[in-house]
């Protein structure tokens, strides 16, 4: 018995990872990103504390933070990282 719980438990975390995976590639995709190489623009993730960034370069902004710049400006530029956000 404790042994199918322990399995469930794994199966509906595995499971919540992916739900996870896909709400932040449905965000990443409504993000727009201007003067980026085209192989080098920021990647949206949740870190190990839940919280969810824009990494590029070893710069760390929070979404938060992505949100206002999209909603001002309506994309965002290298710029945004150098000049708020330092580098891990």
């Amino acid at each position: 018995m404790r042994q199918q719980r322990l399995r469930d438990a794994i199966i509906k975390a595995y499971d919540l990872h992916h739900l996870a995976d896909s709400a932040v590639s449905v965000v990443a995709s409504l993000l727009v990103f201007r003067d980026f190489d085209y192989d080098d623009e920021p990647v949206a993730s949740i870190t190990s504390s839940g919280e969810m960034i824009l990494d590029w370069r070893g710069y760390e902004m929070p979404i938060e933070s992505a949100l206002p710049i999209m909603e001002t400006v309506g994309y965002i530029c290298p710029t945004d990282f150098d000049a708020t956000y330092g580098r891990w």
